[in-house]
Order: C-alpha cells, then structure tokens, then sequence
C-alpha cells in the first residue's frame, strides 16, 4: 500500500526545495552553497536545480503556480532568517495545504499506478 504522504514526500517536497532553491539563487543572490544549507541537501543537487536537471513530474509540480508561490514564500523566510522552527512550520502548513487538494490525489493515483505497472513487470 502505497499512503499519500508518501507519495507527496517523493514529488511534492522536492518541487518544493527546487522552487526554493532557484528563488533563493535567482532572487534572493545566495550561493548555492547557502541555498543546500538552508534547505538540508548537497550543492550539487542546488546545481542540479539551477540548471534544470530533474525529473519531468518534478519539474512541472515545481513550476506550477501554487509550488512557485510556496517556493517564494519559503525563501523569503529563510531570506530574511525567519529561523528554523517558523520555517518548519510554515513547510508543514504548506505540505497541510496540499494534502487537502486535489493535485495530492492525483499524485497518489500516479504512485499506486507506477507501482503497479512496477509489479506487473518483475
């Protein structure tokens, strides 16, 4: 069984910190370097959101409108050192929000699919 959270926790909160990190690079001028410590991953994959180098569902999840505003409003945040905890609380309210519409369902729905065309061709 495959839960919606957990099916948001591999697209959602990666389209996320993809729209954050090219808010906080783009926007807000912070290194690469800064933007991975501010939101927990490698320089590399900082890079790797820079130029574009992620996968279809994560692209168009992080460039869609409600993800776009997330992303900046997080950077603002960590831009303006809003501090840890009102950060996580802010991620949490935004990953609330999206539990309760309806691009969560759908994003199920492509996980429990995926899933099971997974297991019908091992």
């Amino acid at each position: 069984m495959i839960a919606p959270c957990e099916s948001v926790s591999k697209s959602f909160l990666p389209a996320i910190k993809a729209a954050t990190a090219l808010e906080l690079v783009n926007t807000h001028r912070l290194s690469q370097m800064r933007a991975a410590d501010n939101l927990g991953v490698t320089q590399a994959q900082i890079s790797k959101y820079v130029a574009g180098k992620f996968s279809d569902e994560i692209k168009a999840l992080a460039s869609s409108e409600q993800v776009q505003n997330i992303g900046r409003e997080l950077a603002n945040l960590i831009a303006n050192n809003a501090g840890e905890k009102n950060i996580n609380q802010a991620t949490c309210a935004f990953c609330s929000s999206f539990n309760n519409h309806d691009s969560c369902y759908f994003i199920h729905l492509k996980a429990i699919s995926d899933a099971i065309k997974g297991g019908a061709t091992q």
